[in-house]
């Protein structure tokens, strides 16, 4: 039987399919992904296949904080292998000649998505059109995309998403269907047409924290895109 990996960084181990980071006596002293309070906090070293972390020029040092791992790793013949990540990335097939979503502050929560394209928005209609762009979501926490708060004081307040809010799973990144690339469905509730000219803020994300029941038991993984979950 194959053994699960874990990786060796100083007096820490991580355990990549989980975000979990044990100590030297293989406790728990922090966790990304959700994990259920059935699952035992101590680990055996002897369960698992321990390799050492890369080195210092193929990552950030660790600080103590878990967020401290996000740079991509490519070591040890593994290919595209990842420390836990929220990460913007332009899908294969973009142009890639607009901006990837950036917050204004530093105090900002949510990410602005730039339009890839001029979108003209007549009244009445609705027009649904990709934003070119996935998001890596690090386990343990969704994307939520919600209109922009500032087009309500911008007089555009007749412009709205339609189902009001999108939510991007962590398992929708690079999926066999689509990428995991994001889309948009506006709705022009006013009596002028409405342009969205390329690069223009049109909607935000922000990365969320969610939580399970302790009798979550959900194994099944997602097969595809857009309804691949049976919704």
């Amino acid at each position: 039987m194959n053994k699960k990996r874990l990786m060796r960084e100083g007096n820490t181990y991580w355990d990549p399919d989980t975000g979990n980071i044990y100590n030297l006596q293989g406790e728990i002293v922090a966790h990304d992904a959700v994990y259920r309070e059935t699952e035992k906090p101590k680990i055996d070293f002897n369960d698992y296949d321990i390799q050492d972390a890369p080195s210092e020029k193929n990552k950030y040092e660790y600080k103590g904080d878990f967020n401290d791992y996000i740079k991509p790793l490519e070591f040890d013949g593994w290919a595209q292998t990842y420390w836990p990540v929220n990460k913007f990335e332009y899908v294969s097939w973009s142009h890639q000649d607009f901006d990837l979503p950036t917050r204004a502050t530093s105090g900002s929560a949510g990410y602005d998505f730039h339009s890839p394209k001029e979108v003209v928005i007549q009244p009445g209609e609705t027009v649904r059109f990709s934003l070119e762009v996935k998001a890596q979501v690090k386990p343990g926490q969704f994307l939520m995309i919600l209109p922009r708060s500032s087009l309500g004081f911008k007089g555009f307040n007749h412009i709205m998403l339609t189902n009001t809010t999108g939510v991007i799973d962590s398992d929708y990144y690079n999926n066999p269907d689509n990428e995991g690339v994001i889309d948009v469905k506006l709705h022009n509730f006013g009596i002028d047409k409405f342009i969205i000219h390329k690069n223009d803020k049109i909607v935000q994300g922000i990365f969320v924290n969610f939580d399970t029941t302790c009798d979550d038991e959900v194994t099944e993984k997602r097969a595809g895109g857009f309804g691949s979950t049976g919704e």
